[in-house]
């Protein structure tokens, strides 16, 4: 989970230095791009550190990083522009917010990387393959944003429900594609497995809406009945 927390931590590093008059309406226009640019610190200093501790693992997230950045980089870009702009009390120049950010790295992926390297480095294999610290497989129409804004829903529900924290592995499915623009509803399904266990969930987003549409729900879940009073 560290590197979904590390992601969130960083963004709000950048959200907290915001000037108080900055246009909320802007924020939120530029909000993904800032997120990619945190994430694309994060990876940068993950990837440099497990070339160290696990040269083999090292080594694939930093072919892997390549490829993100190609897809990716832009978005950076886009982000620590508009971070400059909203939020100069945050670094006013990119390697500033860079170090800011890095710190906040370094806190969070320290302990992880002295204690169990390799699992570490692998979950960072995984975010930056999937955008989330599990691997995936099957079929998705979520984007990158999306697939990490769907886990982070996930995620505390399903390990309470499994009574697992450390999940490995997702496999989606997609089991209806509707409507279209701001009309279109994705259902999918998306089965958590980890400590030998797994668990289904649901999940239905409005891709036009991004994150904020997303309701991840276990319909095979049956909660009991309320005590009476």
């Amino acid at each position: 989970m560290r590197s979904v927390k590390a992601v969130a931590v960083g963004v709000l590093v950048l959200v907290c230095g915001m000037s108080k008059a900055a246009d909320q309406a802007e924020i939120r226009a530029h909000y993904l791009d800032m997120r990619t640019f945190a994430q694309s610190v994060q990876m940068d200093y993950l990837t440099q550190e497990c070339l160290k501790v696990a040269p083999g693992q090292g080594a694939l997230m930093q072919a892997a990083l390549v490829q993100w950045r190609a897809e990716n980089g832009e978005a950076a870009i886009r982000g620590s522009d508009a971070a400059l702009r909203l939020m100069p009390d945050a670094g006013k120049t990119p390697a500033e917010q860079a170090s800011i950010i890095r710190e906040d790295a370094v806190a969070s992926f320290a302990p992880e990387l002295a204690s169990a390297p390799e699992k570490t480095c692998q979950r960072g294999l995984n975010g930056i393959r999937f955008s989330v610290p599990v691997e995936m497989r099957g079929d998705t129409l979520a984007d990158r944003n999306l697939r990490y804004d769907i886990y982070k829903q996930a995620y505390v529900p399903t390990a309470g429900l499994m009574r697992c924290m450390d999940l490995d592995a997702i496999e989606t499915h997609v089991v209806s594609d509707k409507g279209a623009g701001a009309d279109r509803v994705i259902e999918e399904s998306w089965t958590m497995h980890g400590c030998g266990k797994e668990q289904k969930a649901s999940v239905v987003y409005a891709p036009a809406a991004g994150g904020t549409s997303v309701v991840v729900s276990f319909p095979n879940i049956t909660l009991p009945p309320k005590p009476a009073d």
